[in-house]
């Protein structure tokens, strides 16, 4: 799985109008949390915009070094640091965010719930976490978003490859005939929420509970918030 390429036209999956949508709610979410860590955060955009509007210490963290080092070059400022989910920061962090797909990159022999639990080290008491991925489209079924802006057009697709993984391949054409297609792929985990909510009560801890897509940040996905309440 790499997103080295896509990293210089990443605004076509993290648009603005998306961003408009889903950094209000996240916010709402997050209430009167303090320090936030971003896992996955690909170029850094919603921490951007946490930090900016709402005053959050964002640090987002992410495996690929071309999407930190694209996320450092456009929003200078902003804690961007390389890294994966099965080694966060040291915090103490208020709350933990993990949007779009990486929750599904992780490889379906790895335990979700010793990750959940590394997290689970490094949160403040009462820390809560938010975990979201995309929902998997059915065997045989294609699900395909297309958009595009004066310079670019993104196709988005996923398709099931068998009953336990799904594929994300993202194709970006350009306008300039003299420039390169773009064409990457991520292979996916299917996940239900309640193997995520088993996963977080089985590293310790609490209140977890399932948000319906039409509630959810991004009504495709799945997610599953989760509180702690109390470290042990």
């Amino acid at each position: 799985m790499s997103f080295t390429k896509i990293s210089k036209v990443y605004e076509l999956l993290a648009s603005s109008s998306r961003l408009d949508m889903e950094v209000p709610q996240v916010a709402s979410w997050l209430g009167k949390a303090k320090r936030v860590l971003d896992l996955g955060c690909g170029l850094g955009a919603h921490s951007y915009r946490l930090k900016q509007e709402y005053g959050y210490e964002m640090v987002g963290v992410d495996v690929e070094v071309a999407m930190v080092n694209e996320g450092r070059r456009r929003y200078p400022g902003l804690d961007l640091r390389l890294g994966d989910l099965c080694n966060p920061p040291e915090g103490p962090w208020d709350a933990i965010l993990c949007l779009g797909n990486s929750v599904a990159c992780i490889e379906r022999e790895m335990d979700c719930s010793l990750i959940f639990s590394k997290w689970k080290a490094v949160m403040a008491p009462k820390g809560k976490c938010l975990v979201q991925w995309a929902i998997p489209p059915k065997v045989g079924e294609d699900k395909k978003v297309s958009r595009s802006d004066e310079e670019r057009s993104l196709e988005k697709s996923l398709s099931r490859t068998s009953e336990t993984t799904y594929r994300l391949d993202l194709k970006v054409d350009f306008k300039d005939s003299s420039l390169e297609s773009i064409h990457e792929s991520q292979r996916l985990q299917v996940l239900t929420p309640n193997e995520i909510i088993e996963s977080f009560e089985k590293a310790g801890w609490s209140d977890s509970h399932y948000r319906p897509p039409e509630l959810d940040v991004g009504a495709s996905h799945h997610t599953v918030e989760t509180q702690l309440r109390g470290n042990s």
